[in-house]
């Protein structure tokens, strides 16, 4: 049609040419975007898949502070309340799988395990490294710290326990606690009982004697029928949760054994598992990428869900319980708001999955 417009415009005079061509071209100007914006609102041609949106490195947030909280994928991470890295820790050791946190000689420290089987102290102020602990039990793929700081417990991809005067750099203890990787470990509030879970489908509950140089098997639970991917100590720590690649989340009475409760998540496993700091609410993470929230009373499902793209990892509380963070599988880092139910921030957070978590002081 333009061309046909521009042969007619030679016929015509000399004088009124440039008018015409003018007009003619201002119709086409006008008319393109209309015929581009009818264009874009068409379903896409299925030879044509839609691109998947990139996640920005810098977080979106809104006027919530974030908590602060310190990631492991291969290095480690330390953000701050506006979702910027303010210390980065670069082992080049593999796979970290596990952090905690404790206090040497008045200091905060960083304690990390995971691919090459050794503990390493991290300086929480400069991310100096301190002392390590060679476990010599394969990668490290659990750590719990006792409620008053001296002992150290560490589990391995061979199923062991060893228990460590961590500030002294001192082997306690050890035992073969498993029959496959120790997937879960948690103090109780008294110090001296233990709760570990695995990837041979046990929950087992340890008693430490003469501070820690003895570990003596109290009770074990066959829980599920899959590894066990998380656990959670709920009611005063007289209940632990659970949750298993068999796509269950069970409740347990950790003094009897019993069985309370038998919740179906997703058919294709729970990856990731938290309880808020009342215990009153559990968060899971499933390989379908939803996060969902539960009454750790009722096991009855809350209204909040969150959808990633890729399986959460590993899943944390903020300290007062109104932010729910998220370690993916597709490297992110994601903070929800649990009482508005949305997305705060989403970052892009490693070159990596990111495979725990800690709160950062």
């Amino acid at each position: 049609m333009v061309i046909t417009r521009l042969r007619f415009a030679r016929t015509i005079s000399t004088r009124g040419t440039a008018v015409k061509m003018l007009c003619i071209l201002l119709s086409v100007a006008f008319a393109y975007p209309v015929q581009a914006q009818l264009g874009r609102s068409r379903a896409p041609s299925p030879s044509k898949p839609a691109q998947t949106p990139t996640i920005p490195s810098t977080p979106t947030l809104n006027l919530m502070p974030l908590p602060k909280v310190i990631s492991a994928s291969r290095n480690i991470k330390l953000w701050d309340t506006s979702g910027q890295p303010t210390l980065q820790i670069d082992p080049n050791t593999g796979d970290l799988n596990a952090l905690t946190l404790g206090t040497k000689d008045g200091q905060q420290m960083l304690i990390s395990g995971g691919a090459d089987g050794v503990v390493r102290l991290w300086n929480l102020a400069s991310g100096a490294p301190g002392d390590t602990l060679a476990v010599n039990h394969g990668p490290i793929t659990a750590l719990a710290l006792s409620p008053d700081n001296t002992i150290l417990a560490v589990g391995a991809a061979d199923g062991s326990i060893s228990l460590w005067a961590w500030q002294q750099g001192r082997l306690l203890a050890a035992v073969p606690a498993h029959s496959d990787a120790v997937t879960g470990l948690i103090y109780a509030p008294d110090n001296h009982t233990l709760i570990s879970a695995g990837a041979d489908r046990q929950i087992r509950v340890w008693l430490l004697f003469d501070n820690g140089r003895r570990i003596v098997l109290r009770s074990s639970i066959l829980a599920h029928d899959a590894p066990i991917t998380g656990i959670a100590l709920l009611a005063g720590a007289t209940q632990v949760a659970s949750v298993s690649e068999d796509g269950y989340l069970m409740i347990w009475n950790l003094a009897t054994g019993a069985q309370i409760r038998r919740v179906f998540v997703c058919e294709r496993g729970v990856t990731a598992l938290a309880a808020s700091p009342d215990g009153k609410t559990l968060a899971t993470g499933d390989s379908n990428g939803h996060i969902r929230l539960w009454n750790a009373a009722t096991g009855m499902p809350l209204a909040f869900q969150g959808n990633l793209p890729q399986p959460p990892r590993t899943l944390l509380w903020s300290a007062d319980g109104t932010v729910l963070i998220c370690g993916a599988a597709d490297n992110t880092l994601s903070f929800w708001n649990v009482n508005t139910d949305k997305q705060v921030a989403c970052i892009a957070a490693h070159d990596g999955p990111v495979r725990a978590l800690v709160l950062a002081p």
